[in-house]
């Protein structure tokens, strides 16, 4: 993995900042993330894939979003779709948006990646995601799908049942779910370091975008059986809005994966011009990037 950060210096010491910042960070029953990606969520010929994984105890973010919405859109006073958003928005955005996370314990994650490299290490997050067995290429009609299982679903788990999915749909699912895994890999130890451990697992309420087709569709369900088994099991609970970005924080989370994508592919064009930074803050961003 390389990090290229825009505060922390790796996303392990992020992590621990945002450990440190909570009022009662040995609380681990539950933490809460917003998640979003850009430009979507397939391979699709982009030069670059981004997720943002905007994580805090007590759903914090939604106090950034309420708190961004009027200084970066004054005539509205409402977040907009990053790619409907014009160039005056998304500059006001980079001007406050540091700002006003460093007011709120809450971390901004982008882990993001080229289709190749995405493609090239799917074996290896399938792997970490203890779900390489269970994942395979097949070809139906003439078209590349991906076939998951068998898995078990429902209170009762008496019957396996087998997913297909878009050959597209699957590699990017499989990022998003192993980049959800490192970030509860490295809080676990973050809390374990700073506190203790009781030997309890955090769990993270996955609030996502809408999927393609909704949450009752082929990639829904795959992402529920990639963070519901496996490796990922008991640490998360997958949902999110049914409506498209039409929450504070979906909307947030649409932002700030809008703005690291567009900054790690034009970096020369998000030269900071806002007042000084904060130098200790609560908040926090870091990005990661898939070599």
């Amino acid at each position: 993995m390389i990090v290229r950060t825009l505060d922390a210096p790796d996303l392990k010491t992020a992590l621990e900042w945002f450990v440190k910042s909570l009022d009662h960070p040995s609380d681990v029953v539950g933490f809460t993330a917003s998640v979003d990606h850009s430009p979507s969520e397939q391979i699709d010929g982009s030069d670059l894939h981004t997720s943002a994984i905007v994580l805090s105890k007590y759903v914090e973010h939604q106090k950034v979003a309420d708190e961004l919405a009027p200084l970066v859109n004054p005539e509205m006073g409402a977040l907009k779709q990053w790619k409907k958003a014009n160039t005056s928005y998304k500059k006001r955005f980079h001007r406050h948006v540091f700002h006003v996370l460093a007011k709120y314990p809450v971390i901004a994650i982008g882990v993001c990646g080229t289709e190749e490299a995405i493609l090239r290490n799917e074996e290896n997050m399938l792997a970490d995601l203890g779900a390489l067995g269970a994942y395979q290429r097949v070809e139906i009609g003439g078209k590349n799908k991906i076939e998951i299982g068998p898995y078990f679903m429902g209170e009762q788990r008496t019957t396996s049942e087998t997913l297909i999915v878009s050959g597209s749909h699957g590699p990017m699912g499989v990022f998003i779910a192993c980049s959800l895994l490192r970030v509860h890999t490295l809080l676990t130890e973050a809390i374990a370091n700073i506190v203790g451990s009781n030997g309890e697992l955090p769990r993270i309420q996955i609030f996502s975008d809408r999927p393609p087709n909704n949450f009752d569709s082929a990639y829904g369900t795959m992402m529920e059986v990639l963070l519901g088994g496996g490796n990922a099991a008991h640490r998360f609970l997958w949902g999110g809005f049914t409506e498209s970005d039409n929450e504070a924080i979906d909307l947030l989370a649409d932002n700030l994966a809008g703005f690291f994508n567009d900054f790690l592919r034009n970096p020369k064009n998000w030269i900071y011009e806002g007042a000084p930074l904060p130098s200790l803050p609560i908040g926090t961003l870091v990005i990661v990037r898939l070599d």
